[in-house]
């Protein structure tokens, strides 16, 4: 193949959604580790730019990756409950305290649902004898 050939003119190729799915949650996680690793120094340009890249492939063919971290939970959510965790320092809300799979759509329809924890806050809920926590 000519090097000099223009990449858009390249064939396209099939590729099964699960094979799709398994390198995108494999870079999200590889992206989310170096966040917490790199938390109070920048991360290294070498870890940065090939993740960036690669997320700029799947944006432009209309990927999606929704990582819903702090968000309020509701009802409706592409999400399955993994787990649930008690927070007393919050209001009796729930939220999503932690994805461990991010939502994935594809044209804007959902091809993956995400995997959450809740943080379930217990400020203000009445206890059995009347007490407020």
């Amino acid at each position: 193949m000519d090097s000099n050939a223009d990449k858009n003119t390249a064939p396209a190729i099939q590729v099964p959604v699960t094979g799709l799915l398994t390198v995108l949650n494999a870079a999200w996680a590889l992206q989310a580790r170096l966040k917490k690793r790199f938390e109070t120094e920048p991360t290294p340009a070498s870890f940065e730019i090939p993740l960036f890249e690669l997320f700029d492939v799947f944006d432009s063919i209309d990927i999606k990756i929704v990582d819903l971290t702090g968000r309020e939970y509701s009802e409706g959510l592409a999400v399955e409950i993994v787990g649930v965790v008690s927070d007393p320092g919050v209001a009796a809300t729930r939220y999503i305290v932690e994805m461990v799979r991010p939502v994935v759509s594809f044209h804007n329809e959902v091809i993956q649902t995400g995997k959450v924890v809740l943080g379930r806050g217990t400020c203000g809920i009445q206890g059995e004898a009347g007490e407020t926590r």
